[in-house]
């Protein structure tokens, strides 16, 4: 009885009155018979307008996260016998934004966090990541690096779990095991054609919201996969040199946040032992970025200097007149905030005795601006007795 009525409004054009029956309607009729989802689905995808295929989506991804969905239906052809995967297809390539991003949802999210990732869910990923890095829509793109958490997290979870299953078993040759090694190397190789994709969009000329998507996305990667492991995958294994290149880069942007985002990566970056060569090949950074505190365009140094603070030779290099460097990163980190201190003192002494001088040629605000970034960084509570340069 409640049936029809309901799948009528599903059919309006009006996104209030469908979220209101999915949320009051919907998961009430689910629970009440397994039969109703498979009338509800087949009602829904004989038509593909733009509410119907919402509504379809929505459906299929409350189905999903309440478990009405049986894994061993799904296949490279359907969802549960019951919607043919180029509806899916269809979906996530759809005009409407809140459809693509339902479609991509239903793919990441599962009502267990250790339920694998199959191989047409990764394939579907792979249509979906590509054409949506780029939007200008900030709620958009919030949705999808949050949505895309879920599914690394899943697939991490998921991964220790096969991983402790074929430690359990002795690495036999069972047929279990086998599907379980095979998902694992699925893994890596869709992980590492993600970590490679991402730092392909952030060349020179990428627009700001792709380069904010995919630096915010590969943090993501960094901090689910960024440990070394010797079975599962590493987002280690797959930095390539010429990646430092891309996030120095990066540090010229002039959207405050995609600084950070790059400024964390390089942090990553530093900790790789096959990295240090590359890091020890810039001597010239921390030059540079003192040298940019003399100029008027004071949003250049804090960039510089925060990179630079990060490593311990940025702050030796051609600097003799800066004090020995500590051995911890608080310690360097202070002695550079004591080198701008000192620095800070000399543009007060030029500003008592000339305001049109130092206004002209030793502004305070880079220097202030710098030491702002800089003592952020610094934990207050760890500082050793020798780490105080003073």
């Amino acid at each position: 009885m409640w049936i029809d009525p309901m799948l009528k409004v599903l059919a309006l054009d009006n996104k209030q009155q469908i979220n209101n029956v999915i949320e009051y309607i919907l998961t009430k009729l689910l629970k009440k018979d397994k039969e109703i989802l498979p009338y509800i689905l087949k009602q829904l995808s004989t038509q593909s307008d733009t509410s119907k295929m919402s509504s379809l989506v929505t459906c299929l991804r409350r189905a999903r996260v309440m478990g009405l969905l049986d894994k061993q239906l799904e296949s490279e052809d359907s969802v549960n016998n019951l919607i043919n995967m180029s509806v899916l297809q269809q979906a996530l390539c759809h005009i409407d934004e809140q459809v693509r991003l339902d479609a991509f949802a239903f793919i990441c999210e599962s009502n267990k966090t250790t339920a694998v990732v199959c191989a047409w869910e990764v394939q579907l990923i792979k249509i979906f990541l590509p054409w949506n890095l780029n939007s200008q829509s900030p709620g958009f793109r919030q949705l999808l690096l949050s949505q895309l958490k879920k599914l690394l997290c899943r697939m991490k979870e998921s991964e220790t779990v096969m991983l402790r299953q074929i430690k359990k078993m002795n690495n036999t040759a069972d047929g279990q095991v086998m599907n379980e090694r095979q998902s694992l190397k699925q893994y890596k190789d869709f992980l590492s054609w993600l970590t490679r994709h991402l730092f392909s969009c952030l060349h020179p000329g990428s627009s700001f919201p792709r380069k904010t998507t995919c630096l915010t996305a590969l943090n993501l990667l960094v901090d689910i996969f960024g440990t070394p492991s010797a079975e599962g995958f590493s987002v280690c294994n797959e930095i390539e040199g010429e990646d430092f290149n891309v996030l120095i880069e990066c540090l010229t942007d002039t959207f405050e946040d995609n600084k950070m985002e790059a400024y964390k990566l390089l942090k990553y970056l530093s900790t790789l032992d096959f990295m240090k060569q590359t890091f020890d090949s810039v001597d010239g950074l921390f030059e540079t970025a003192l040298n940019l505190i003399l100029l008027m365009q004071a949003e250049f140094f804090p960039v510089m200097t925060k990179e630079s603070k990060s490593r311990s030779f940025v702050i030796s290099c051609g600097q003799p007149s800066l004090p020995e460097i500590s051995e911890s990163q608080s310690g360097r980190v202070l002695h550079l905030l004591t080198w701008l201190m000192e620095y800070l003192k000399y543009q007060i002494k030029m500003a008592e005795q000339s305001l049109m001088s130092a206004a002209c040629s030793k502004p305070l605000y880079p220097t202030l601006h710098s030491i702002r970034y800089v003592i952020q960084d610094v934990n207050f509570k760890s500082i050793l007795t020798s780490d105080i340069p003073f």
